[in-house]
C-alpha cells in the first residue's frame, strides 16, 4: 500500500491529467480483453491444492496458455484498430500486453498454489516484492517520459518477468506432485466464463468516462477511487485466509455460521468507513492538491467498504453452490453494475459512475446472503 501510494503521488505530480487519463483508459481496455482469460482456474488451483491435488497447478497453467489465443486476438485487434486510425499511442500501448499477458496470467497461478498450501506469508512476500519492483520501475519511467504507451510497456514487461520468476521459484521450492483433481479444470473453465461479465462491468466505467467526458475527468475519477481501491485490495488479501477453511467445511456448517459472521463484519467496518470519510479531505489537500475535486467522490466510494462481507459469502457459494447458482450470480451481479453505469453515467457524469459503484455492491452482498441461505 505504501509503495502504491508513492506511485500515486508520482502520477499525480509528474504526469499531466490528460496523460494519466489515457493511461487508465488503456488499462481498462486491457482489462476488458483480459476478461476472456481463464481467470477462474486460480480459484480451482487453490481449492484443489488445499485438498492435496498439487498437480492441478500444472494442468491449469497448460490450459490457460492454450486458451490465451482468445484474449490475445481481441487485444491485438484493438491495437490494429488504433494503428489503422492513426492513434499510435493507444495502438502501441495495446500491443505490449498482447504479447506479455498470456504468460503473466497463466504463470501467476503460483500464488493460488501457495494459498492452497496455506503459505500465506510466502505469497504475501512474493506479491509485495513484485509490487515494489513494478512501482519503482514506473516511478523511474515517469522521470524520462510522459508517453502513456512507454509507461504501459514498463508495467507489463516487468509484471511478466516477475511472475515467471516467482512461478519457477515456487516450483523449485515446493516440487508439486502430479496429482490432478478430477473435473477441476472443467469447473475452472465454468468459473472463468462466469467472471467475464463481471470483469467487463468493472472496467466499462472508465471506458464510458473517457468516451463521454474525456481523459482529464477520467484522471479525477481514478484518483478518487485509488485510496478506496487500495483498502479493498488489502482486504482482498484476507480472502486467501477464508478460501481453504470455507472449502474444507461442509455445507451445513457454512450456512449456519457464515451469515452471522458476515453481518458482524459489516458492523465492524462502520468505524473505518467513518474515519476515512472524515480524514480523506486532509489527505487530498496535502498529497494531491491538483485533485481536490476528487474528495467528494472518494468519500462516497468509501461506503463500499461496508460491503466487505460479500467476499467470504462469494467464496462459500463458489465452493458449495452448484453451477446453476454460480452462473446466475455471474450474470446477475455484474449486469446490475453494468446497467447502473450505462444508465447513470451519461445522465450524471462522474456522480453517476460513483453512484453505480456504491449501489451495486450492496445489492451483490444481500443477494449472495439470500442465496447462501437457500443452497
Amino acid at each position: 500500500m505504501i509503495s502504491t501510494f508513492i506511485l500515486s503521488l508520482a502520477f499525480a505530480n509528474l504526469l499531466p491529467q490528460e496523460s494519466y487519463g489515457i493511461y487508465k483508459y488503456i488499462f481498462s481496455l486491457v482489462g476488458i480483453a483480459g476478461s476472456f482469460y481463464l481467470t477462474g482456474l486460480s480459484t480451482i488451483v487453490s481449492r484443489s491444492v488445499s485438498r492435496g491435488f498439487e498437480g492441478t497447478l500444472f494442468a491449469a497453467v497448460k490450459t490457460s496458455l492454450k486458451w490465451s489465443f482468445i484474449p490475445t486476438i481481441i487485444s491485438l485487434s484493438i491495437s490494429i484498430f488504433y494503428f489503422y486510425n492513426g492513434n499510435y499511442v493507444l495502438g502501441g500501448a495495446m500491443l505490449i500486453p498482447t504479447l506479455t499477458n498470456p504468460f503473466s496470467n497463466s504463470y501467476s497461478m503460483y500464488s493460488a498454489f501457495l494459498v492452497g498450501k496455506k503459505e500465506f506469508k510466502t505469497t504475501t512476500y512474493y506479491s509485495t516484492i513484485s509490487n515494489y519492483f513494478i512501482n519503482a520501475s514506473l516511478i523511474i519511467s515517469l522521470f524520462f517520459t510522459q508517453n502513456p504507451a512507454y509507461i504501459i510497456a514498463v508495467y507489463f514487461i516487468m509484471q511478466m518477468l516477475l511472475v515467471v520468476f516467482f512461478y519457477l521459484l515456487t516450483i523449485k521450492k515446493y516440487s508439486p506432485s502430479k496429482d490432478v483433481e478430477k473435473g477441476a479444470i472443467v469447473y475452472g473453465k465454468h468459473l472463468s466464463v462466469m467472471s467475464v461479465l463481471g470483469t467487463i462491468s468493472s472496467n466499462i466505467d472508465k471506458i464510458l468516462v473517457f468516451h463521454y467526458l474525456g481523459a482529464a475527468p477520467l484522471a479525477i475519477y481514478s484518483i478518487a477511487s485509488a485510496p478506496v481501491d487500495q483498502i479493498n485490495a488489502l482486504f482482498k488479501q484476507t480472502t486467501h485466509l477464508f478460501m481453504p477453511k470455507i472449502s474444507s467445511q461442509n455445507k451445513e456448517e457454512v450456512k449456519k455460521n457464515l451469515p452471522g459472521k458476515s453481518m458482524m463484519l459489516t458492523v465492524i467496518m462502520i468505524v473505518p468507513t467513518i474515519v476515512y470519510i472524515l480524514l480523506i479531505p486532509y489527505f487530498y489537500k496535502i498529497f494531491f492538491p491538483k485533485y481536490v475535486s476528487s474528495i467528494i467522490y472518494s468519500q462516497f466510494l468509501a461506503l463500499t467498504l461496508l460491503t466487505y462481507p460479500k467476499k467470504p459469502l462469494n467464496i462459500a457459494i463458489v465452493a458449495h453452490g452448484d453451477k446453476k447458482i454460480n452462473y446466475f450470480l455471474s450474470v446477475f451481479n455484474p449486469m446490475v453494475l453494468l446497467i447502473l453505469k450505462i444508465i447513470l453515467l451519461p445522465i450524471w457524469g462522474l456522480t453517476g459512475a460513483i453512484a453505480a459503484e456504491v449501489i451495486s455492491p450492496f445489492i451483490y452482498m444481500f443477494v449472495n446472503l439470500y442465496i447462501l441461505r437457500r443452497i
